[in-house]
């Protein structure tokens, strides 16, 4: 709902949440109030609106008339230059020019109105599900309008935040940078949550204690980045949380700031160092969307509210509320010996197993043997696949299973036939004889209209000639040596946010085109894992790093802001090729299950006893995937063991994913404490059955732990689990945990309780 008064107050409210800001004397946007729902915000403002009664030492005054009102100490809606704030700012224009923006005008209606301004994802909802602000911010001299768009979505507890800029002047503009929100809070001793790494460990959970001075997150790529995620979130003493993120895939800043007057202040946007907008008269200029999700109870719920937030209003399409497929791939690094004898016998081997598909991998097109060549010329290997690609889905969709296939769409190597034809396609300077790169190829130059429509009309051709199901959307290149030759002149600065539009652009178009195509993306890995990509892909690929325990870390940070639901994980075999650590395909599962789950193993020479655990595996995930993938899920513990709980709305299913690293001589005692038991249910508490490998003698079976309890036990007294086999002195029953190993609990209430 969004109401505003006669005291030029703007109250936007949602079911549990009130955003309160007004128009002060000067006719400025001054922020008030974020945080748990207001009943009259607006009747009792003299209370909680900041005094402003006595003058900052060394601030520069907005008005000489009222010494004591400074903008660096105001908590501003939007934060320009050169009239006194010294924070950074949310609009900039070229050559640090003053920016005055006061209130012009503002309009509400009920839900969103969409601009065509460029192809940038947008959160979505009904009319009835979310209302619109739009507040006018004039500057009378520089002549540019600054539209403030917020649309909140009532039920989700969510804002939308952008920025819309017009040059209503007679001469050219510039934006240096624009900012898609802005959020200033009261004086509080805030913990910045974020997600930092790099590949392999991306988006591990980072907290830090804000101090005076400015914290950067960023990326300087043509994508999100594994360094910094545009998600983060801040959580006050009296934990209350904040969540955050933009709506956009490519080079992004986050700075928060506590002012030397104990302020915080937010601006997230476009990364202003890779950006320039030149705007001529009439033209304007629109920025990516960023959501805020608040919660009075704490970081775990203000979790939820974001997560769902995305399951709601950015999953789109047939894939938006439906099971995603389970999939065999020939993904192995560096084998590219895929084939038509080889597809086939996979098929044999999966045969009513439960598969939903097959992704035929790296190594299909062209003649690629190697990293270095063949990008961009995608056809078939006519070597490999003598019958052609039609062909091959006829036989993968004969088997009943989904066909998908590997793409990487925006890069050309330098040996590749797409490549001498059109060397101006690729981004590289021709006047120089080396080029930097970690392989032997070029990013495409998305923003020439000729390209968006050969990968538009390259990936339609393939998808309805061959029928292709699933698309795996690979991109490992970073940009380098950015030379421009299209046809469009523009400069440099806007390069980054151009080739973003041109590539949601082509993902927007082959969406709507093939609605019932289920897209996968990734980056290098997970280098690309947004909100803006989750605007078309059903699901993102977590990182290419597939040792199950190295990636808990990566797993627990990208499960606190996105849904498992959106989360790719791959089952790969041991030893994995980046530790060389040996791991039973028995825990690769337990600590994989809570996913969209992808097994990329030879299943034409499994051992007998993998075998068998390869079908139990699956059946298990099939008959709960509606749970394993939109459960509600957290982390309960992270340390000498890892434990993962989720639940269903109910609590009639629990499930637990524990994990241990290292055995310990002479264990202490363990217990289990079951904080999602709803107290008045009688449960039945088990573990999932493993099937036992040659690696482990025969004398040590599973434990067959299985209690049956009330609520309450299991919530507050807790559950004493076995006993570890730590002392040499194994006895029946004892739990066998070796390094690196695993359980998958079961707590399912009972029937007629």
């Amino acid at each position: 709902m969004i109401e505003s008064s006669k005291n030029r107050v703007f109250h936007i409210s949602s079911a549990n949440t009130s955003y309160v800001f007004r128009i002060n004397r000067d006719g400025y946007l001054e922020h008030l109030y974020y945080g748990r729902k207001l009943r009259h915000p607006d009747e009792y403002l003299r209370v909680y609106k900041d005094k402003h009664l006595a003058a900052k030492g060394n601030s520069t005054a907005e008005d000489i008339m009222h010494r004591h009102v400074s903008q660096n100490d105001l908590m501003m809606e939007f934060s320009t230059e050169g009239r006194g704030d010294y924070r950074p700012p949310a609009l900039r224009l070229s050559d640090g020019r003053t920016v005055d923006l006061r209130y012009t005008d503002y309009r509400a209606y009920p839900g969103i109105r969409r601009y065509k301004f460029s192809y940038l994802p947008q959160a979505i909802a009904t009319e009835r599900d979310c209302s619109s602000l739009e507040v006018v911010l004039t500057d009378s001299t520089e002549k540019i309008e600054v539209l403030l768009v917020y649309t909140v979505f009532e039920n989700l507890d969510a804002i939308v935040r952008k920025t819309i800029v017009t040059n209503k002047d007679k001469k050219d503009k510039t934006l240096d940078g624009c900012a898609s929100l802005q959020l200033d809070l009261p004086s509080g001793e805030y913990e910045l949550v974020s997600l930092r790494g790099a590949w392999g460990r991306e988006r591990k959970l980072s907290r830090e204690k804000l101090s005076q001075g400015t914290r950067i997150l960023e990326s300087r790529k043509l994508n999100s980045g594994a360094e910094d995620n545009p998600a983060f979130a801040l959580v006050s003493p009296r934990n209350e949380a904040i969540f955050s993120s933009l709506i956009y895939s490519g080079a992004h800043r986050e700075s928060i700031t506590e002012t030397e007057y104990g302020r915080t202040h937010i601006i997230a946007g476009i990364n202003p160092e890779l950006f320039s907008w030149h705007l001529e008269p009439g033209e304007t200029f629109e920025s990516p969307e960023a959501v805020v999700v608040y919660s009075e109870n704490g970081i775990d719920d203000a979790s939820r509210r974001f997560r769902r937030f995305i399951e709601n209003a950015i999953y789109r399409g047939m894939w938006k509320n439906r099971l995603r497929p389970l999939m065999l791939s020939t993904f192995a690094r560096g084998n590219y010996s895929v084939g038509e004898e080889k597809v086939s016998a996979l098929i044999r081997s999966i045969k009513g197993l439960g598969f939903d598909g097959l992704l035929i991998d790296d190594g299909w097109f062209a003649v690629r043997k190697n990293e270095d060549m063949s990008l961009g010329d995608w056809y078939v290997n006519p070597t490999k696949f003598p019958q052609g690609l039609k062909a091959l889905g006829n036989e993968i969709h004969r088997a009943g299973l989904m066909f998908g296939l590997y793409f990487e769409p925006e890069v050309v190597s330098r040996k590749s036939n797409l490549f001498s034809k059109h060397p101006e396609w690729a981004l590289h300077d021709p006047g120089r004889d080396k080029y930097a790169s970690t392989h032997d190829d070029f990013v495409l130059d998305l923003t020439r209209a000729d390209v968006q429509e050969w990968m538009i009309n390259m990936l339609s051709e393939i998808i309805e000639t061959a029928k292709v199901d699933y698309i795996k959307w690979e991109m490992h290149r970073l940009y380098s040596d950015v030379y421009l030759t299209g046809t469009e002149c523009y400069d440099t600065g806007e390069f980054p946010h151009r080739y973003m539009m041109g590539l949601y652009k082509v993902l927007g178009v082959i969406t709507r085109k093939y609605p019932n195509l289920y897209l996968e993306t990734a980056a290098a890995g997970g280098g690309r894992f947004d909100i803006g990509m989750l605007s078309y892909s059903a699901s993102i690929v977590l990182s290419e790093n597939c040792d199950v325990f190295e990636r808990l870390d990566n797993y627990e940070g990208t499960l606190m802001f996105y849904p498992q639901s959106a989360i790719k994980l791959r089952i790969a075999p041991s030893p994995n090729i980046y530790t060389d650590r040996i791991t039973e395909l028995e825990t690769k599962f337990n600590l994989s299950a809570f996913s969209v789950l992808e097994y990329s193993l030879d299943t034409t020479s499994l051992k007998d006893y993998e075998a068998i655990a390869l079908k139990q595996q699956v059946a298990f995930y099939l008959q709960y995937r509606q749970f394993l993938q939109f459960a509600s899920l957290r982390t309960l513990e992270r340390g000498k063991r890892d434990i993962f709980e989720a639940s269903n709305s109910d609590k009639s299913t629990i499930m637990l994913s524990y994990a241990q690293k290292n055995a310990e001589v002479n264990a202490p005692s363990e217990r289990l404490f079951i904080d999602d038991a709803e107290e008045s249910f009688t449960y039945r508490f088990f573990a999932r059955d493993h099937v036992q490998s040659e690696l482990k003698d025969s004398i040590y079976p599973q434990e067959l732990e299985c209690y049956e309890a009330d609520g309450d036990i299991i919530k507050w007294a807790g559950i004493a689990l076995a006993d570890k086999d730590s002392c040499g002195a194994y006895d029946t029953d004892m739990r066998k945990l070796t390094d690196f190993s695993s359980r998958l609990y079961i707590i399912k209430k009972k029937e007629n309780n």
